[in-house]
């Protein structure tokens, strides 16, 4: 191949691959001296509990890729090269995805297809959920959640697998709570005010979604000083190759939380349709929209008219909490 960089959508050995970019030839996720390597298999993960792909519902910032770390078998943990993975942003180092596809003619070594490059979201870079692996045993599983930097190739083939039942999964607000590393959330969040040059591609999203966690951030820790526990919901639909994360549940008064970077009219009415959907599954007594600043009057009447409560943050304090309850 010579030194030239591999092409989006066209198909290499791991052995061309590698005559590029160095590195090794057998792991999912290789380390390479500018970039990280990520090989994705959508027919040999399921295997091993995995539901690697793009997800088939991109939210408000775009498409996202989901990605599952490296360990098959035991809890996985932010050690290792899935560190590599974490940090490749202060490492200079960006996300090269890779998915298999078929084999080289005439024989078996497997074929990839170069999809792009990538980078962690920078609001919720990884979740972490008790799944089973290969064999039925319950562990932590981390996925990566994986946004494109550029243009990117897409195949139907590439998203997720539907998901066989329906699932609401409690999630703590910050990773390192299920016993991982403690560089998570928090650490990749800070990234985004370090003066770090990014693509222009990811400027707008890289803003919205910095206003968005510190408003999240701010909120929980205003929940916990009450005596509150703040956690977020997984939700998996039977059939949709696709897992949606709330913002914020507070699982002592059960209110369902959507909150947004603005009180603009396009961002509160995107809140509502996402807490709808939602709620069809967490069953939570209460929905809420929560925002950095209080909405107009007409803003507020429509949160409202949908049966939902308003949260604004006001003179370092949050308006509408406590949220009125509905009966049981």
């Amino acid at each position: 191949m010579g030194d030239e960089a591999i092409a989006l959508g066209q198909k290499y050995t791991r052995q061309e691959v590698r005559a590029v970019y160095g590195g090794g030839l057998f792991t999912g996720i290789v380390l390479c001296k500018d970039c990280v390597l990520i090989y994705a298999d959508l027919e040999e993960g399921p295997k091993h509990g995995y539901r690697d792909g793009w997800s088939a519902d991109a939210d408000e910032f775009g498409p996202v890729f989901e990605y599952s770390a490296e360990g098959k078998t035991g809890n996985q943990g932010l050690s290792g090269i899935n560190k590599r993975v974490l940090r490749h942003r202060e490492q200079h180092r960006v996300l090269r995805v890779l998915i298999a596809d078929g084999t080289v003619p005439g024989g078996d070594a497997k074929l990839h297809r170069y999809i792009g490059e990538f980078e962690l979201d920078r609001m919720k870079p990884y979740t972490v959920v008790q799944a089973p692996d290969g064999e039925g045993t319950i562990r932590d599983l981390i996925t990566f959640r994986l946004r494109p930097l550029g243009e990117t190739y897409q195949a139907g083939i590439d998203f997720m697998r539907p998901a066989i039942e329906t699932t609401v999964i409690t999630l703590d607000l910050r990773p390192d709570e299920h016993g991982v590393e403690a560089t998570t959330v928090e650490a990749v969040e800070l990234e985004s005010n370090s003066g770090e040059p990014i693509t222009r591609e990811s400027v707008a999203r890289t803003d919205m979604q910095r206003r968005e966690a510190e408003l999240i951030d701010r909120y929980t820790a205003f929940l916990k000083a009450n005596g509150h526990v703040a956690k977020r919901k997984r939700i998996t639909i039977e059939g949709v190759p696709a897992s949606f994360l709330t913002d914020v549940h507070d699982e002592t008064d059960n209110v369902l939380y959507e909150a947004k970077s603005r009180a603009s009219r396009d961002l509160i009415r995107l809140a509502i349709g996402q807490l709808h959907d939602y709620q069809r599954n967490v069953r939570a007594r209460r929905t809420a929209v929560l925002l950095p600043e209080a909405p107009i009057e007409d803003l507020r009447e429509l949160i409202e008219s949908q049966g939902m409560a308003v949260v604004y943050e006001e003179n370092g304090t949050f308006v509408g909490w406590p949220v009125e309850l509905d009966a049981e």
